[in-house]
């Protein structure tokens, strides 16, 4: 779970980036590439909102 944030955050900041392009455009550039650290930081943000929905909805039905 916290690798994730991690991953992303360390290959963001890769030497390789024009200067020109800001984060966004060389996460989708590298997404687009198929990089793997884009495919497991959108693959990990899709489960972690996937848990986050299902933790929030069970909680709404326990208060009822």
């Amino acid at each position: 779970m916290f690798a994730i944030p991690i991953v992303g955050f360390l290959f963001s900041f890769d030497s390789n980036r024009p200067i020109e392009q800001n984060e966004f455009e060389f996460f989708l550039a590298q997404l687009q590439t198929g990089a793997a650290w884009t495919i497991f930081s959108v693959a990990g943000y899709c489960m972690l909102l996937g848990w986050w929905i299902k933790v929030l909805t069970e909680k709404r039905r326990s208060m009822v």
